[in-house]
């Protein structure tokens, strides 16, 4: 074999390998991001799991006595800015999403009261949630 064919070989080579190690950094780096997101996403599972424990405990430990009321609304607004909390951690997963309806279902009395709810206080996703949970709508439809 002469030089020149040898050089050949060697510059094909360098260019496989090359495009190889570039192929392999692509693989690693889309494989890095697919582990963040799936690590991303069992953070917001278990954020969304301790704000709903953190909501039964609400709802447990602040129970009024029967004809008593909330007067300031603080355990209602707790609960409801759990339930959007919950909400915003938790996207469009279907089993999350019904779990949310029925925290708000919980409060329908008081998301109904005049001038209880500010609609532009909540994530503009959450609204149609708060609409569902009342009849009529709480926060107008945009």
């Amino acid at each position: 074999m002469n030089a020149r064919r040898k050089a050949e070989i060697l510059e094909l080579t360098g260019k496989v390998t090359t495009i190889a190690a570039a192929l392999a950094t692509i693989v690693a780096v889309g494989f890095g991001y697919h582990q963040f997101e799936k690590g991303q996403s069992l953070q917001r599972q278990a954020q969304a799991v301790d704000l709903f424990l953190k909501y039964n405990e609400l709802m447990r430990t602040t129970q009024h006595a029967p004809g008593e009321r909330d007067a300031g609304g603080w355990r209602e607004n707790s609960a409801i800015a759990i339930a959007e909390a919950i909400f915003i951690a938790t996207g469009d997963d279907k089993g999350w999403r019904k779990t949310v309806q029925w925290m708000l279902s919980n409060h329908r009395e008081f998301l109904q009261r005049k001038d209880v709810v500010d609609c532009d206080t909540y994530a503009s996703e959450f609204h149609l949630l708060l609409n569902e949970a009342t009849d009529p709508d709480v926060c107008p439809r945009r």
